[in-house]
């Protein structure tokens, strides 16, 4: 077979065909991968927008709702639907601050002590908390914990929530018929001279007791039988004249405010409030517990000694008030005030505030109790007792300006000391023991038509 035979310029022209003929497959191919990588682009960018999103999710969830749901639980469990670091105003808006401690201080706490040593380290306090209340200045939790209006206070739970333990359902009405005074046990031997009584908030159906002058520094937490649970000691204070005892809201919660406000000689240079932070538990066998954290309030009178066995705390407020009892005068009593803020450790000189309308033939005062809702207040004196009523608008103070009017109380040797009951519909009554007459009772007076 014959062979054709090209020359060298046809033969480069062929080989060149050929190259440009595979330059153009290339290109070719080339473009069909550039479409295709442009076809799944978006698919690859969603689906790795999808991935990261899921993710994120679980973490982006947890530091939403959950964050939110813890926030309404603490809130509920304080009894409000505001989240738990939020205050609540007056017209019911959240507004946020700075937390505050509402729990309860342990045994041995209740702010920096003046002299007495110890740590303010227990303002948390749970497990052993009858009332679980947040705390407080809020007793709102104490009370819903509040027993029912049956003298002995065991019954089911009364009245709700409210600032340093006022208001709720039914505490804040008023009572138009009280019953007769009943008596729940005789004063035991511990409390000869029995001087002070005060409801408990963090534990209701206590109340704390004192002896007056020649006695330790010690009060007593008395169950609704009279009978000691606990025998509290405030180691390091004095008791000059221990006269008052009162609860009351306060930094860690709510304290006990003792008054060592006793001059019957008018001749003392100083006195002094002590404050401590109610016990989170306490024994219930009457064994005693050592309070080593406590504070002191020290104070003088603007115009000279005075005797004095009232001291009141308000429930919302705090303010502080003490009443006189001036035995050989016969003058009428007066209202001092400490002023605000409370600086323990250092001395405060009373602000006066009133003379109160009351004459020596209803007795001498003896003790003061605010109502829980703090609108109203029972004073109790050597022979009698009262109940006096803010005036609608008026401030704390102008209480004590108002008309006494008689409440019913037990016939007792020598009347001494008088505390409202937490859900306010009923008051507790007790006297100091006189020699040749009965023991005297603890007694309760029960709202019978509220």
């Amino acid at each position: 077979m014959a062979h054709e035979s090209f020359s060298p310029v046809q033969c480069a022209a062929v080989l060149l065909r050929l190259t440009l003929a595979r330059l153009a497959f290339v290109r070719l191919t080339l473009a069909r991968l550039a479409f295709v990588r442009l076809t799944l682009a978006p698919a690859a960018m969603l689906a790795r927008v999808l991935i990261f999103i899921g993710l994120l999710a679980p973490p982006l969830a947890g530091c939403g709702v959950e964050k939110i749901h813890t926030r309404l639980d603490a809130g509920r469990e304080s009894g409000s639907e505001a989240p738990a670091n939020d205050a609540v105003g007056s017209d019911g808006a959240a507004a946020d601050t700075v937390p505050r401690d509402d729990s309860r201080p342990e045994i041995d706490a209740g702010g920096e002590s003046d002299g007495a040593g110890g740590d303010d380290d227990a303002t948390g306090g749970d497990a052993a908390d009858a009332t679980g209340g947040s705390d407080a200045g809020d007793a709102g939790a104490v009370m819903d914990a509040a027993a029912d209006r049956s003298p002995d206070g065991t019954g089911g739970a009364s009245g709700s929530g409210g600032s340093g333990g006022a208001g709720g359902d039914g505490t804040c009405t008023t009572c138009a018929t009280w019953g007769s005074p009943q008596a729940l046990g005789a004063v035991p031997p511990v409390l000869p001279e029995l001087s002070g009584l005060a409801a408990s908030w963090r534990h209701p159906g206590l109340v704390y007791a004192h002896n007056d002058s020649g006695d330790s520094a010690h009060f007593f937490a008395l169950d609704l039988t009279a009978k000691p649970v606990a025998e509290i000691q405030l180691a390091g204070a004095t008791a000059t004249d221990w006269e008052a005892i009162s609860v009351g809201p306060c930094p860690s919660g709510s304290c006990v405010y003792v008054g060592d406000v006793g001059d019957n000689n008018r001749d003392r240079a100083q006195y002094v409030i002590y404050r401590l932070a109610e016990p989170v538990t306490l024994p219930s066998n009457g064994s005693a517990v050592a309070v080593s954290s406590y504070e002191q309030l020290p104070f003088v009178y603007p115009d000279g000694p005075h005797n004095a066995e009232t001291v009141m705390v308000h429930p919302t407020t705090g303010q502080v008030f003490v009443i006189t009892k001036e035995n050989k005068e016969h003058v009428a009593p007066l209202v001092y005030e400490l002023p605000l803020p409370l600086t323990p450790g250092q001395q405060a000189t009373l602000r006066p505030v009133t003379t109160m309308m009351m004459t020596i033939d209803q007795g001498y005062v003896t003790d003061g109790a605010f109502h829980p809702c703090g609108d109203r207040m029972l004073i109790r004196t050597t022979t009698a007792l009262f109940q006096m009523a803010r005036p609608a608008g008026g401030a704390v103070a102008s209480i004590f300006s108002a008309t006494p009017s008689s409440m019913p109380v037990a016939a007792e040797p020598q009347g001494e000391a008088v505390t409202w009951a937490l859900d306010g519909a009923r008051y507790y009554t007790s006297s100091e023991t006189v020699d040749a007459k009965a023991v005297p009772s603890l007694s309760a007076v029960v709202c019978a038509t509220p």
